[in-house]
């Protein structure tokens, strides 16, 4: 890289940058060609001589950043099933100019080399791919993703409530009766189905027995028998 400054002397002798001698113009000097050895930040110092061997010094870092951040969710992990629409995305992300994090769009908080990223949504019940995006200070993207399975409970409501005046028994018969009517429709002869009256006591008998009387259908007379 090129490095250039201002200097202030009328004795100037050199101007050199991490000891590459740069060019005097005037007050005005120019270093060209200064190379950033390391990955990262890089200290830049300049040291400037008069004629009767005083130096002045000014320094600055720069970084250099030829590299793509590294980025990785950690939790949850790959193919994790999970039972809410919203979930919390956390995992690691590094770069000398670490600018921000995104977690499908939503802003990560960063902690040193971590990140969190609270209320990403699940669109889609059943698979959903999660992208975690870092992107550093000179424009360089990594992604990292994971595929989160999102699997609900089943939604149910109860929406109302009718109260029948058939009893449990009238509706069974109710019941039968209809599937007696269908099974005629199909050709089978019809089947009536009438409440039987419930069969009687007769009073005790003078040979001390009881008789009872068989159940009487509706329309059929009733018979009495009495043992004498």
């Amino acid at each position: 890289m090129d490095v250039s400054g201002v200097v202030e002397d009328g004795t100037l002798q050199w101007v050199k940058v991490n000891g590459i001698e740069a060019e005097l113009y005037g007050d005005y000097w120019v270093a060209v060609g200064v190379p950033l050895n390391a990955e990262g930040s890089n200290n830049i110092l300049v040291e400037a001589r008069d004629a009767v061997g005083r130096s002045g010094y000014d320094s600055v870092s720069v970084v250099r950043d030829t590299l793509d951040p590294e980025v990785e969710i950690t939790s949850p992990e790959n193919n994790d099933k999970v039972h809410t629409r919203f979930i919390t995305v956390s995992g690691t992300a590094s770069d000398a100019t670490l600018y921000d994090v995104k977690v499908n769009g939503i802003p990560a908080e960063i902690d040193g080399e971590t990140f969190t990223a609270v209320d990403v949504p699940l669109d889609t019940e059943g698979e959903n791919t999660v992208t975690a995006v870092a992107r550093d200070g000179v424009g360089h993207e990594s992604e990292s993703s994971i595929t989160v399975v999102r699997s609900l409970p089943p939604v149910l409501a109860i929406t109302s409530i009718v109260f029948s005046e058939q009893s449990t028994e009238e509706q069974a018969k109710a019941n039968f009766a209809r599937k007696a009517s269908r099974s005629s429709n199909r050709g089978s002869a019809p089947l009536v189905l009438r409440d039987a009256a419930p069969a009687r006591v007769a009073p005790l008998s003078p040979l001390g027995e009881e008789t009872l009387s068989p159940p009487t259908l509706p329309g059929q007379p009733r018979k009495r028998r009495l043992r004498g």
